[in-house]
Formats: C-alpha cells, sequence, structure tokens
C-alpha cells in the first residue's frame, strides 16, 4: 500500500508547535526582555515532585531580604527554579544552542502562595558560566524597572564563588567564630550550630562588631571565581549601574553559587527591595541531571499598584530584527550592552550572542539567520565608543557612534 504524504498544512502546523511553551501573547515587561534576547515562556507547574526535591533543601536562605513582605520565600524561588529546570529537559531546551533565555510571569501554578497584591515574574539565563550572563540579567531588570517609573535603582551583589570557594569560606569562618567563642551571645550560638551563615544575618547588638571582622566570601574566592567576580563588576562599571558589594548576601550554600543580588530602589531615603537574583550551577545535578547547568535568574516582586505599563503585545506585532550585533574582544564586549540598550529604548530589535566569543561563530549565526546587516564593535570601535554597521550583501560599511547608532538604522531600507 502506497502511503500518502503528508499534507503541506499538516507540516506547517507540526512546525509551529516545535516549541509550544513559547508564549505568543504577553505583557509590556516580556516586550522590554524580548529587546535583550529573552524568550517570553508559558510558566510552568510547581509539581508534588518538584514540592518534594524542595524539602531536601532544608536550610533557610542567608542574608537575601526574604522577610521582605514583598519578597519572595527561599521555599518558592526553590520550587520555581526546580521547575524551570524540569522544563528545560522536558521540553528537550537543552539541546538547542545554548545559553537560552526566558522571560516569565508568576505565580507559577501549583504553588499556593498567589500573591495577588504583587507584581511578579523572571527572568532566568540557562547555559553558561560566563560573566555577561549576570551583566544582561542585571541590565535587562533595570531596563524593566527604569520602564515602570522606578528611580534610584541599585544593586547589591555579593559572590560566594565555586565549590572550593565556599568550603575555604565555612573553614575559615569556622575557626575565627571558635577564636572568639567566648564573646559569642547564646543566641548566636545557637544559629551557629543551625548554620553557620545564619550568625552573618542576625541583629544582635553583641555580634555586630564580630559580624564586621568576620571573613569575606570575596576575600576566599578561588582564582576562576575571583575572575569571574571581577568581570561582573567591570560590566556593572562600564554600564555605569551603581553597586555595592554587600558580604552579608550568601544565599543558600545548597546550591546557590557565585553572584547574588538584590535590586533597589532609594528614593528619598526609602529602600524598597524590587528583585533578589543568584546563580545556581549545581542544583540541576543535585537533582539527578547527569550534569550542572550553568543557570542564572532574577526574581522580581513589587506591589501592584506602581505598575504603570499593563498594555498586552502580541509577539508578530514586534517588528522581525534586521541586525546582528557581533563582538570583538573584552573591552567591546563589556560595551555591547550600551548597544543593545541604545536599540531597546529605540523599539529597533537587535540579534546577538554575547556569550560567544570567536568572531566566525557571530558571524556564521549572522548568515543563517539572513539578516540584511551585522553591528561590529571590536576593539578599537569600543575605545571610540563607536561601531561598524555593514550591508550583509554589498559589504558596504559605515562607522557610526553608539549615542547616534538608534537614529542612524532608522533611516537605513
Amino acid at each position: 500500500m502506497i502511503k500518502k504524504p503528508i499534507p503541506v498544512k499538516l507540516e506547517k502546523e507540526q512546525k509551529k508547535n516545535d516549541k509550544p511553551y513559547i508564549l505568543k501573547d504577553f505583557d509590556a515587561q516580556g516586550e522590554i526582555a524580548t529587546y535583550f534576547g529573552f524568550v517570553p515562556v508559558k510558566t510552568p507547574e510547581i509539581s508534588k515532585d518538584d514540592i518534594a526535591k524542595t524539602k531536601s533543601f532544608k536550610e533557610p536562605t542567608a542574608g537575601l531580604h526574604l522577610e521582605n513582605s514583598s519578597a519572595p520565600d527561599f521555599h518558592e524561588l526553590l520550587e520555581e527554579k526546580i521547575s524551570l529546570l524540569r522544563m528545560y529537559f522536558d521540553e528537550g531546551i537543552n539541546t538547542q544552542p545554548q545559553p537560552v533565555l526566558f522571560y516569565y510571569k508568576k505565580p507559577f501554578g501549583g504553588n499556593p502562595s498567589k500573591r495577588e497584591k504583587e507584581h511578579q515574574f523572571g527572568l532566568e539565563v540557562l547555559g553558561t558560566t560566563k560573566s555577561v550572563a549576570e551583566a544582561l540579567i542585571i541590565r535587562a531588570s533595570l531596563a524593566i524597572l527604569e520602564e515602570e517609573g522606578y528611580t534610584d535603582l541599585y544593586v547589591d551583589i555579593n559572590s560566594v564563588g565555586d565549590k572550593e570557594s565556599m568550603a575555604k569560606f565555612e573553614r575559615e569562618l569556622n575557626s575565627y567564630f571558635r577564636k572568639h567563642a567566648i564573646e559569642v551571645p547564646a543566641v548566636c550560638r545557637t544559629l551557629f550550630k543551625k548554620d553557620i551563615y545564619e550568625i552573618l544575618k542576625t541583629e544582635d547588638d553583641k555580634c555586630q562588631s564580630l559580624k564586621e571582622n568576620a571573613p569575606k566570601s570575596i576575600s576566599c574566592l578561588s582564582e576562576s571565581s575571583r575572575q569571574n567576580f571581577k568581570e561582573v563588576l567591570e560590566f556593572l562599571e562600564t554600564l555605569e549601574v551603581p553597586y555595592r558589594i554587600n558580604n552579608t548576601l550568601l544565599g543558600s550554600k545548597n546550591y546557590c553559587t557565585h553572584t547574588i543580588f538584590e535590586i533597589k530602589s532609594n528614593k528619598k531615603g526609602n529602600e524598597e527591595l524590587l528583585a533578589v537574583g543568584m546563580r545556581y550551577n549545581t542544583l540541576a545535578k543535585k537533582l539527578g541531571a547527569k550534569k550542572d547547568v550553568p543557570a542564572i535568574g532574577v526574581s522580581f516582586c513589587y506591589k501592584k499598584g506602581k505598575l504603570k505599563t499593563t498594555k498586552k503585545i502580541n509577539a508578530k506585532k514586534i517588528p522581525k530584527p534586521r541586525f546582528y550585533l557581533v563582538q570583538l574582544g573584552f573591552e567591546a564586549k563589556l560595551k555591547s550592552l550600551n548597544v543593545v540598550d541604545e536599540m531597546r529604548k529605540a523599539r529597533i530589535p537587535i540579534c546577538h550572542s554575547l556569550t560567544k566569543d570567536m568572531c566566525m561563530s557571530q558571524i556564521g549565526a549572522a548568515e543563517n539567520m539572513r539578516l540584511p546587516y551585522v553591528i561590529i564593535m571590536g576593539q578599537k570601535e569600543a575605545l571610540e565608543n563607536n561601531v561598524v554597521v555593514r550591508d550583509t550583501n554589498t559589504r558596504a560599511q559605515e562607522i557610526v557612534s553608539i549615542v547616534n547608532l538608534a537614529k542612524h538604522v532608522k533611516k537605513m531600507k
């Protein structure tokens, strides 16, 4: 019997459903995220198995200000990370070119905490250990909050490093507090026995001087972890993001790694916590994956009454990208996010591979997408705050300053 060929219509429908987890309609915050390369995805449900796995991580999150009424609590954050990783594997996203960038709404289905009076969403970058992932997620977060009308934003940031760094930090903390055991109040000694990180979080007056002189996690970083954190701070300085190193931000020693941060507003002296972010490179393997999945995410939570942008966006209404950003060298990578942000402000989509270093891999990606223009920033251009705009068909190119880039490309056909 001769089998009938599959109708073309069905093939098209199959292609449309290749990535069913991607949202076609999203909000204004999701639209801003797309200009930085984040893909809005359907929020996965937290399963009973996810909740069971969360319970194996018994200790609280140290340092993160999760007692704040508008902040997600520790178990809620962990349940979300576990369900996102499950989606990452179940949908075969792990087999796609890495890294992958998500934007998602909250609360998650299956989560008893509805938080209806608060606006919640998150950003995730999975599949890269590079410091540009931190810079990308922080810059995108600030752009969303700025569009919401928040001012006087700054970032509290710290690093606990890799497994080697954390082990050294814990040893030094143990040694330090044992040497000062007589000075440690009874309440703090209880915290010390429960979780050594918790003693750094206490507000007990008698512990303040001990805390101030205690070892710092950034002093215990391995060479690779120190270099990674140095690069993250260089990105923030290049992007002119106000930040301060907060040594009490430590997260969970069971799954938090490297960078931990909080985004706050401090308008007229009134400090407000708006977002909490952390790396969790080792979580996937601890949950049973064959290998680690490097990942960083940020969770937003602020009062709905402050929400300015409530419009709904259809993915089809966002213009298709015509430009691909290629960056060559570390200086260019540092300033590349300025290019992305300038284009975002002008609502001009731009594709990029900021985690890639090799020129040919970036050029190859641009050619595969068949985009008409490539924007190139090398070492020289970065130092001069310029880019090269190249027509991929004619090879004609122009040097344009970053500040004039959006205006220039709007005139291009």
